[in-house]
């Protein structure tokens, strides 16, 4: 590899690491004012990267589908569908808490001496893997 390539990789790699941590330094205000409300328990400030807190919003609804609303269904309600992007929902939000807990964890490891294999053998990925995923310190 030649040194402007190598310099372009590095200047790649130092870009991501900016912008996830930008992205981890969320206000709590701002991840609470796109979580649906009584969404359960909140995770702890700050827990959450700005990534999991889009992932948790509610899905918006087209200015078509609230004009058709107001108006008075005369179609079916799709209920069942409608319970399945709750649970989908409910979901979306689990999966989010749980990534919150797994990243914490992995900081919580790497400081109490983990090597990047130990992390990755846990996970079940590779350490380099790991250590992409997760960054360096």
């Amino acid at each position: 590899m030649g040194k402007g390539r190598r310099l372009r990789a590095e200047r790649v790699v130092e870009r991501s690491v900016a912008a996830r941590r930008a992205a981890e330094s969320v206000a709590w205000s701002d991840i609470e004012a796109v979580l649906p409300r009584g969404s359960g328990p909140s995770p702890a400030p700050g827990a959450l990267p700005r990534a999991e807190a889009r992932a948790r919003r509610t899905p918006r609804t087209s200015s078509a589908a609230a004009a058709h609303t107001r108006r008075g269904s005369r179609g079916r309600d799709c209920a069942e569908l409608t319970r399945l992007a709750g649970e989908r929902d409910e979901l979306r939000g689990r999966l989010a808490e749980a990534e919150a807990a797994i990243v914490a964890e992995v900081r919580r490891e790497r400081r109490a001496g983990a090597s990047w294999g130990d992390v990755g053998r846990a996970l079940g990925m590779t350490r380099q893997g790991a250590r992409q995923r997760f960054g360096p310190e």
